[in-house]
């Protein structure tokens, strides 16, 4: 990656190393799952346990292997996740003998095209490489601009494609999120891995919003937006690999009381290189290492002064309590460097101890707490208390619920301020009504304390934000790969200085197709 970082610079160049991704794609689809040789009476175990229950329920092929050791490892992990399922012998094209893994689903739940229980995160019935969708999405909202006075309504229109590449071929297929340039290294929380099911993982991810409708009034702009992710994981006996890249084509945040036109000189690229390394000691210690580099360049002279480099190392030690519970703790360090000015150039350290679970595939989470210090390069430093909370929880059957929380420091936002404090929560709770019909309640609340009027005055607090949001959704499932989606949501934001306070009032609509 070759980037300029001399102060006063017009334009950075961006290379991520998605091209890297992109070949060692192409040379992964070449590839079959291999293990080594394997005993028979695994096959004929899996048979007996499954064979009373096929009757009564509707299987799903999950994957084919060409060594039975293989398909017991990938059965052990859904097993583990809370599914029942099996392994089949059949004649290959070849004429060797494959494996066949498959899930046992609930025959109801089989034969409902519509039907969200399990089957609404199986793109299909078989393992695909190729996993795509098309969504339309109507949006109304009654202030566009998030002001107090002087609001202005607005329609838009988008139209998003989405497409997604795996090798090994895979039932899942997860949008991955936008990234977030208030935060260093541009996540505001850290990512919950999932289980890897295989010996190697590689993927890219490729999404647009492309304006139909798009006013002058329009809050989200009427140039396209764009994202790519590429990941690769190598995951050996011991030792496991994992790089990642994520380049985001978006927009500004918009402020309350900063009513500009979002064209294309209030956009912004973002770009986060992520390189991890686990090892695991099989005496419960698992040792990792991340190394994160993120990258944002503004394209107005309004965010120009916000272009800056971060780099951040996370070395991190697990216990492993039990089989599906660890135990860590961990050291992160960020470097802050801003291209224009290096008065707000700082260092950041957290020193974080926690503790993280995967129950089944549908309940897990992590929670992790401790210190944190924000030094500055020329003079004044924070010190605060730090935490993360993330988790997903299968209620019932046919209730999930979601919940996220944290507190942190991030970059300011608003100018003549040094940095600021954020503390947030999210809770969803979502509920299966029919096969067809899921509901889902959103609540939220963020607090932005912006401190500082300059690195001499951090103890200063200049403007103290308040954001509430409460929402609903309802998604139909007219089949399996077709359905609409509708929500209203409400935001109400209070702050210490007036002129930023507003009420908004937001419906969305939706239409998606997936392949």
């Amino acid at each position: 990656m070759k980037m300029n970082l001399n102060k006063g610079m017009k334009k950075r160049e961006f290379f991520p190393f998605i091209a890297v991704f992109c070949t060692a794609f192409i040379l992964l689809s070449t590839c079959s799952v291999l293990a080594a040789d394997t005993p028979e009476q695994a096959l004929s175990k899996s048979n007996n346990t499954t064979a009373g229950q096929t009757a009564q329920s509707a299987k799903v092929e999950m994957g084919r292997f060409s060594h039975i050791e293989t398909a017991k490892a990938f059965l052990l992990k859904l097993t583990e996740s809370g599914y029942t399922g099996g392994i089949e012998q059949q004649q290959g094209s070849s004429g060797q003998p494959e494996y066949q893994v498959f899930l046992l689903l609930p025959a109801a739940v089989g034969a409902d095209a519509g039907s969200e229980s399990l089957t609404w995160s199986l793109l299909g019935n078989k393992g695909k490489n190729i996993h795509a969708a098309v969504t339309l999405t109507g949006i109304f909202t009654d202030n566009a601009f998030n002001t107090k006075d002087n609001r202005k309504s607005d329609f838009s229109m988008f139209l998003t494609p989405e497409i997604w590449l795996n090798v090994p071929r895979t039932d899942t297929a997860v949008s991955p999120g936008g990234l977030a340039p208030s935060s260093a290294g541009g996540h505001l929380l850290d990512p919950l891995m999932g289980e890897r099911l295989f010996g190697y993982q590689a993927s890219l991810y490729y999404r647009t919003d492309l304006p139909l409708i798009a006013s002058d009034t329009s809050p989200y702009g009427d140039t396209a937006k764009h994202r790519v992710v590429a990941g690769l994981g190598l995951i050996g006996n011991r030792l496991s690999l994992n790089l990642s890249d994520q380049f985001d084509k978006s927009y500004q945040e918009m402020e309350a009381g900063q009513v500009i036109r979002t064209d294309s000189s209030d956009r912004y690229d973002a770009n986060r290189f992520n390189a991890s390394a686990t090892y695991d000691t099989r005496n419960r210690f698992i040792i990792s290492l991340d190394y994160v580099n993120f990258i944002t360049n503004y394209y107005g002279q309004t965010g120009k002064a916000l272009d800056r480099n971060d780099f951040g190392l996370t070395p991190t030690i697990r216990y492993r309590l039990t089989a599906k519970i660890n135990l860590l703790a961990e050291y992160t360090f960020y470097s802050i460097a801003y291209d224009r000015s290096s008065s707000l150039d700082s260092k950041e350290h957290y020193l974080l101890g926690g503790i993280e679970w995967r129950l089944t595939e549908k309940s897990f989470g992590r929670l992790k707490a401790g210190y944190e210090l924000k030094d500055f390069k020329q003079g004044g430093r924070h010190r605060d208390y730090s935490f993360e909370l993330q988790l997903e929880h299968r209620l019932t059957p046919k209730t999930q619920l979601s919940l996220s929380a944290y507190r942190k420091t991030n970059e300011a936002r608003v100018e003549g301020t040094a940095f600021m404090i954020s503390t947030g929560a999210r809770l969803s709770l979502s509920h299966m009504i029919t096969s067809k019909i899921t509901a889902a309640i959103n609540l939220g609340y963020w607090n932005d304390r912006h401190r500082g009027n300059s690195v001499s005055s951090l103890s200063n607090a200049s403007i103290n934000d308040n954001i509430y949001q409460a929402g609903i959704e309802v998604q139909y499932a007219f089949r399996r790969w077709f359905r609409a989606r509708a929500e209203y949501l409400f935001t109400m934001k209070d702050s210490s200085d007036p002129t930023f306070e507003y009420r908004s009032n937001t419906l969305l609509f939706g239409l998606t197709g997936s392949f």
